[in-house]
């Protein structure tokens, strides 16, 4: 905290010193985390540096990429489509004034280099948990001798469930057991064992 900040935070009670404390770490870990992040796209796991023979200059430049900077911007482009989208029916709703996107000029959001970075990590290793889970689906059954779109499929889905299965208020599969079939006998009474469980009437 700077002079000023430490000032204003001793003269606050318990409870405002609580939430400044925890805003003033996020707002310090949003700034780290962006300071690094965006060195990322400069380490030597995503770059390659080649030396001029004639010159013997030292140029280094990114080879290794998962994804488009292009799909980026799709993908950006599409939220903010979808988030103006749902403003205009919602101000609708409420009888609010909504101006509408200029379709020329529309709003097109860019992400950091820091948070590329951190989206191909993400998805990288979502990528590989999937494929390793098929992997095993696949050494577990033993029909197939590559993967394919149905193995792959089963892959993801774990992947899934154990990713997003925190943010989920209900799981997303629900198994509902099957009752059992009621056994009427020859007198037209149900058959019970018992415990109380049905039998198949002996003929």
């Amino acid at each position: 905290m700077t002079d000023k900040q430490r000032k204003l935070y001793n003269n606050m009670n318990a409870a405002q010193k609580s939430v400044y404390s925890t805003v003033h770490c996020v707002k310090a870990l949003g700034r780290v985390t962006k300071k690094t992040w965006n060195l990322a796209k400069k380490c030597p796991m995503f770059t390659k540096r080649l030396i001029d023979k004639k010159t013997g200059k030292k140029t280094t430049i990114r080879t290794r990429r998962l994804i488009n900077s292009h799909a980026y911007k799709i993908a950006a482009s599409g939220a903010a489509q979808w988030a103006q989208a749902v403003l205009q029916r919602e101000s609708k709703a409420f009888r609010i004034h909504h101006d509408v996107e200029n379709t020329q000029a529309p709003f097109l959001p860019s992400f950091s280099p820091g948070a590329i970075a951190l989206f191909e990590q993400f998805l990288c290793a979502y990528a590989q948990d999937a494929t390793r889970n098929a992997l095993s689906i696949r050494d577990g059954l033993n029909t197939h001798k590559r993967l394919n779109a149905g193995l792959m499929k089963l892959g993801f889905k774990q992947t899934n469930e154990r990713v997003f299965e925190s943010t989920m208020p209900a799981p997303r599969n629900l198994m509902i057991c099957k009752p059992s079939k009621k056994i009427v006998g020859k007198n037209g009474k149900r058959q019970e064992d018992e415990d109380g469980d049905s039998k198949v009437p002996e003929e």
